[in-house]
C-alpha cells in the first residue's frame, strides 16, 4: 500500500569500528610470500564491506576465493583479482590449501561441505588469521592463528593502508597486471568451449549462459540452480548487492525471494531456479503476477533432482550404482511448467537453444511485469 511519511534509514550505523590490530594483520602478511596466501570469504559478508576488501586485496595483490554455496557477494568477480569459488568439498579444499601458509578468513562460514567427507579441510601448518565482526565466529569451524575482531570493511581499510606501506608496489602491480592477463585467456576459451556446445538438449553451462548473455548487464541475479555449479560458475558476473544464492543450498526460497527482490528494487530480476526447486514455492508466480514484479524466472529443467542423484552416486548407494533413482525423477507425469506459470497469470516460453533463449529473454524484458522461460537441458 501507498503510505506517506519520511522512510526510516535501512539501518542503524555500525556499533564497530576498526580493529585495533588491524595494522598486525598487514605486518603478518608483509613477512609471507604473497603467492602462498589467499583470502577466503564466508557467506555472510555484506555488501558494504566491499570497498574495504578491495583495497586490502589490491594492497597486496592477494587472490580471493569464494565458496560455491555462497548467500551473496562482496567481492565483485570481474576483478583480476577474484580467483573463484571453492566446491563445498573438504578434500577440494585441502588440495586447494596445500600450496598455501596462510589463509585470511573474512567473516563466517566459509568451511561448509556438502555431502560432508572425512577431510581437514586445512593443511597442517597452514596459518589461518580471520577477520570477523563477531566473536563468536572465532573457532566455529577452524582454530585460527590470529583473530581480529571489528567492522569487517573498516578492518580490512585499515589493514590495507598499512599493507600498502610495507610491500614492493611495483612487485604488487605486476603481480596483478599478471593474473589479469591469464585470467582473460582463461576466461576467453572456456567461454569458446562452452559456445561450442550446440547439442540439443543444451549442457546447463550452454543454457546458463545463453541466458546471462541475454539479460542485462546489472540485473540482480537469484539464483538456487545447481546448473550453475558447472563451469560456467567461473563466467558468472557476481557484483556486490547484485547476486544472492539460497544459503546452504537449501531448496525452496529462491522465487519467492525474486519477487522480494524486485518489489524492493527498481531493475530487473533473474530467478535461476531447477525444476525440483522451482516446485517448493511456485505460489511466487501469483505474487508476481499480482504485484507486477520485474522477474524473469528462468527454470533449468532436466526433469530430476540432480543434486540428489548426484550427491547418491558419489556417496556409492546401492541403488545409485545401480542407475535407480527413487523419488528423484519427475517425468511420470512431467510438469508442464508452461500450463503451470499461465494458469497463476504469468506469461511463459519454451526456449531450449542460444537464440531461442535471446529472443526469451528479449520478450520478457518488454514486459512490464513478471515472465518465465523453460529451457530444457541434459
Amino acid at each position: 500500500q501507498e503510505v506517506s511519511g519520511p522512510t526510516p534509514p535501512a539501518s542503524a550505523a555500525p556499533r564497530l569500528g576498526a580493529s585495533p590490530d588491524a595494522a598486525r594483520l598487514a605486518e603478518k602478511l608483509a613477512g609471507l610470500d604473497p603467492e602462498k596466501v589467499i583470502l577466503l570469504l564466508g557467506d555472510d559478508l555484506p555488501a558494504s564491506a566491499s570497498q574495504g576488501l578491495i583495497a586490502f586485496a589490491e594492497a597486496g595483490g592477494l587472490p580471493v576465493w569464494g565458496t560455491q554455496l555462497t548467500s551473496r557477494t562482496a567481492f565483485p568477480s570481474a576483478h583480476p583479482l577474484w580467483a573463484g569459488v571453492i566446491k563445498p568439498d573438504f578434500a577440494i579444499m585441502r588440495e586447494r590449501f596445500e600450496s598455501t601458509e596462510a589463509i585470511v578468513l573474512i567473516g563466517g562460514r566459509a568451511f561448509v561441505a556438502y555431502p560432508y567427507r572425512d577431510a581437514e579441510p586445512v593443511p597442517s601448518g597452514v596459518a589461518v588469521l580471520h577477520v570477523a565482526d563477531n566473536p563468536e565466529a572465532f573457532g566455529r569451524e577452524h582454530a585460527a592463528d590470529v583473530a581480529l575482531v571489528g567492522d569487517i570493511g573498516l578492518t580490512l581499510a585499515a589493514a590495507a593502508e598499512r599493507l600498502g606501506e610495507l610491500v614492493d608496489r611495483q612487485k604488487v602491480e605486476a603481480r596483478m597486471t599478471g593474473r589479469a592477463a591469464r585470467k582473460r585467456v582463461a576466461m576467453d576459451a572456456l567461454r569458446a568451449d562452452i559456445l561450442a556446445e550446440t547439442a540439443l538438449p543444451l549442457s546447463p553451462d550452454a543454457a546458463v549462459l545463453a541466458a546471462l548473455d541475454a539479460l542485462p548487464k546489472h540485473a540482480l541475479i537469484s539464483n538456487d540452480s545447481a546448473a550453475t555449479f558447472g563451469r560456467v560458475q567461473e563466467l558468472l558476473t557476481t557484483e556486490p548487492g547484485r547476486y544472492f544464492f539460497s544459503r546452504g543450498g537449501v531448496l525452496g526460497c529462491n522465487m519467492p525471494a525474486a519477487v522480494g527482490a524486485a518489489l524492493a528494487g527498481v531493475g530487473w530480476v533473474a530467478s535461476f531456479v531447477g525444476d525440483g526447486g522451482a516446485m517448493y514455492s511456485p505460489q511466487a508466480l501469483w505474487s508476481a503476477a499480482r504485484y507486477r514484479a520485474r522477474v524473469i524466472f528462468l527454470v533449468f529443467n532436466n526433469r530430476r533432482y540432480g543434486v540428489l542423484q548426484n550427491v547418491a552416486t558419489s556417496l556409492g548407494y546401492a541403488n545409485a550404482v545401480a542407475g535407480r533413482f527413487v523419488g528423484m525423477e519427475i517425468v511420470n507425469p512431467p510438469i508442464d511448467f508452461l500450463a503451470l506459470a499461465a494458469s497463476m497469470g504469468v506469461p511463459a516460453a519454451q526456449a531450449d537453444d542460444r537464440d531461442a533463449i535471446g529472443a526469451a529473454v528479449g520478450k520478457a524484458l518488454e514486459r512490464d511485469g513478471p515472465s518465465l522461460i523453460e529451457i530444457r537441458i541434459r
